[in-house]
């Protein structure tokens, strides 16, 4: 459920360089605006010269004397945020967040990885003081306009509290990757745990699958590898090749590192198992190496394997045909044979005297007919 981020007014303290008891302060509503990154005050009166101390040591200065804007913001770690004006001489301070009664219960550990191209996992520990059965932990994601949203699904411990979340699809999600842990124990909030750094300098990365085109000569390796943060990769191939006498016996192991293609040419392959792994150097990333492959390139035995199998559908593919052209010959004359066409007899009276006739023609396997003449009676 997002949350909208409210100004926090913090514990503040006035002093160290104070203008007289009767006179009104310079700034006055000092308070931090989480959203908009921003410590800003009220104005009273004229007033000049204003700085802002964030931690004691890093100084800025204040713009238009009215706030001071930062590019990171600890939600979690508590730290002092000092306003100092030159004139009049003034000073006050504020801690933000606000300290926690019971900081040690807070998530421990919390750190996030990307993994298997697509998730990404984040991952903590249940706070030194917080009590097995009585803590529970929320983890909340922002997104690039400040927002918090909860996590889509959370792991547990033995004991139902939650531990890891799971996120799917990291190209949903802001590549400088945002998370905080917040925690109640025994109806109090505990201090929360935050975790900030771009996805692709902790993404895990994943030894890609590798195919083989390979004859008696060589063997063509191919390979394509995945990451939605890093493009430019470096491949190792841990190689082992089988003697021809037998496998495993005085085999040939080498390996072939920095490959900036994803593919490799390996000479004589014969039998071999092979293994790769990925780096990113500039990111200082390595994968482990991956399960190792086996391919077997000797052909020989292929060849006449090919050659059986052709001449094989070579005799079958003639024995269709033939079956083919006897069943086509039987059925188209068999049929004519078993069952002549029956001719249509005229009948002189209801038949048109226009209507076509079917001449009748003996066959030839027909009976003999024998011609009687009928001679008249003298």
């Amino acid at each position: 459920m997002p949350f909208l981020w409210l100004p926090v007014f913090g514990m503040l303290v006035t002093g160290l360089l104070q203008t007289p008891k009767d006179a009104k302060p310079p700034i006055t509503n000092l308070r931090m605006e989480p959203k908009y990154k921003r410590l800003t005050w009220e104005l009273s009166g004229n007033v000049s010269d204003v700085w802002c101390l964030k931690g004691g040591t890093h100084k800025k200065r204040a713009n238009d004397n009215r706030y001071c804007q930062y590019l990171t913001l600890s939600l979690c770690k508590v730290t002092n945020y000092t306003v100092q004006v030159g004139h009049p001489p003034f000073s006050a301070w504020i801690l933000f967040p606000e300290p926690d009664k019971n900081p040690e219960a807070a998530a421990a550990n919390l750190s996030c990885r990307v993994h298997d191209v697509d998730f990404v996992t984040c991952h903590w520990a249940v706070g030194k003081v917080a009590s097995g059965d009585s803590v529970q932990y929320q983890l909340f994601w922002m997104d690039k306009d400040n927002m918090e949203h909860e996590c889509p699904r959370y792991s547990k411990n033995e004991h139902g509290v939650h531990v890891q979340c799971h996120f799917y699809n990291v190209t949903k999600y802001p590549q400088s990757f945002k998370v905080m842990v917040r925690g109640i124990s025994q109806g109090h909030t505990v201090s929360c745990t935050q975790f900030h750094q771009n996805m692709n300098y902790y993404e895990v990365l994943s030894p890609p699958n590798v195919t083989a085109d390979c004859n008696k000569s060589h063997s063509f390796m191919m390979w394509q590898m995945f990451s939605h943060f890093t493009k430019d990769f470096e491949y190792d191939l841990h190689i082992l090749k089988e003697s021809q006498s037998g496998k495993n016996k005085n085999p040939e192991v080498f390996t072939a590192k920095d490959i900036k293609t994803e593919f490799y040419t390996l000479p004589n392959p014969g039998a071999y198992t092979v293994q790769i792994r990925v780096r990113a150097d500039l990111l200082n990333l390595a994968s482990a190496w991956s399960t190792p492959k086996r391919f077997v390139c000797d052909t020989d035995e292929d060849e006449r394997t090919r050659v059986w199998r052709t001449a094989l559908l070579v005799a079958l593919g003639t024995l269709v045909m033939a079956l083919g052209t006897f069943f086509f010959c039987k059925r188209c004359s068999l049929p004519q044979k078993l069952f002549p066409p029956i001719p249509k007899m005229k009948d002189p009276i209801g038949d048109n005297p226009h209507d076509d006739m079917m001449a009748w023609e003996a066959a030839q396997d027909d009976c003999p007919v024998t011609q009687l003449q009928i001679l008249a009676e003298k």
